[in-house]
């Protein structure tokens, strides 16, 4: 029998891919390089959190294919929330009032990022103008994970009243990531784990580690509590499998 090497496979494999990829023209090249000096434009806009020279690039931009692209999308919410941290009204609803969804199925929603922001004073602020910009509250990323899941993640010193507030508002604790997980198995995992490090790690002097593993196995008992209330408040059957 005859025994092909892995690497003239891996070529052969890459050569034949590369037969299917279009070659790029002249014209293609040119708007590549059109979307990615507009698209650094307008990064660079909300970084600087300049709101009149937002609402006119947007204005200018309204038919452009190129905003209602996922990529696009992503990077909207990722400098909004990750690096700018801008929850303004008026930012916000410049991009909707111009149709453009501040969802994308790679990061979520602004709501995803609530947990890493650093400043927690606006974050109830936050999501009041989400709701009223109607983003979606139940926006998945691309694993399928709701931002309650990723705010559980967080160690957000505020993380149980983030959940609630959301929840309050209509987000949905049950609904399941790609991975057949909800918000009670991720914090059950989460309470595993935490739970183990303190057995583990016990006899050190840490304290500072010693102590945020316990505030973490502590959430996670509060979550599961709160979820259970959800649950039966919702007057659910409730599944013996799920838990």
């Amino acid at each position: 029998m005859i025994r092909l090497n892995w690497n003239i496979l891996t070529l052969l494999f890459l050569f034949s891919y590369s037969l299917t990829i279009p070659i790029a023209t002249s014209a293609d090249q040119l708007n590549d390089e059109h979307y990615t000096k507009e698209h650094a434009t307008l990064l660079q806009i909300l970084n600087q959190e300049d709101q009149d020279a937002l609402s006119d690039f947007l204005h200018s931009h309204q038919n452009a294919q190129w905003l209602q692209e996922e990529d696009t999308k992503a990077s909207i919410i990722n400098t909004l929330m990750y690096e700018a941290e801008n929850c303004n009204d008026d930012v916000i609803l410049s991009f909707t009032n111009n149709n453009i969804t501040l969802s994308s199925r790679s990061v979520g929603s602004p709501y995803h990022f609530l947990g890493y922001m650093t400043s927690t004073d606006n974050i109830a602020e936050c999501i009041d103008i989400f709701i009223r910009a109607g983003i979606d509250i139940n926006a998945t990323d691309g694993e399928g994970k709701t931002a309650l899941i990723h705010i559980l993640y967080s160690h957000h010193p505020d993380t149980l009243l983030i959940l609630e507030r959301l929840i309050d508002n209509g987000a949905d604790p049950t609904l399941r990531s790609e991975a057949g997980l909800d918000l009670l198995h991720y914090s059950l995992l989460l309470h595993s784990l935490y739970s183990e490090l303190i057995f583990d790690n016990e006899q050190k002097d840490d304290d500072t580690f010693i102590n945020e593993v316990k505030r973490m196995v502590n959430l996670t008992k509060r979550v599961n509590v709160m979820f259970t209330k959800y649950y039966t408040s919702k007057s659910a059957n409730i599944d013996i499998n799920r838990i």
